[in-house]
């Protein structure tokens, strides 16, 4: 099924629940779910690592956009005192993922890495 926001991504855009149908499939069940002819919504999700190693000093950042109307979430993968890493340093951290939606999947794409632009992310 693949991992992070797969299931979801799919329900919002195709209204089709990979997880039902593969429990339909296990149980023997020929899975044919209804698709959408086109698009449900237009979404784009993204996942942002650690620009720098150090600790994270809070995670109020993603506040300003958690109740925003374009975006489905806002939410942060780490905890305020942990240790991050950026690529240059290792395997970097992840330390929030966001979820938008808007008319087109263009659209949704600029807005969330505006969105990224925008966080100040407090690492020290």
């Amino acid at each position: 099924m693949g991992g992070g926001p797969v299931r979801n991504t799919n329900l919002l855009v195709w209204g089709v629940d990979l997880v039902e149908e593969h429990l339909l499939t296990c149980a023997g069940i020929p899975s044919r779910p209804p698709i959408a002819a086109k698009p449900l919504m237009y979404i784009a999700e993204y996942s942002i690592n650690a620009q720098k190693t150090g600790k994270m000093q809070h995670i109020d950042f993603l506040k300003d956009w958690q109740n925003h109307p374009d975006v489905l979430y806002a939410r942060a993968l780490v905890q305020k005192g942990q240790k991050v890493t950026c690529v240059t340093d290792g395997m970097p951290t992840w330390v929030c993922e966001l979820m938008v939606v808007k008319p087109s999947v263009e659209e949704a794409i600029t807005f969330v890495k505006a969105i990224d632009q925008a966080l100040d992310i407090p690492i020290v």
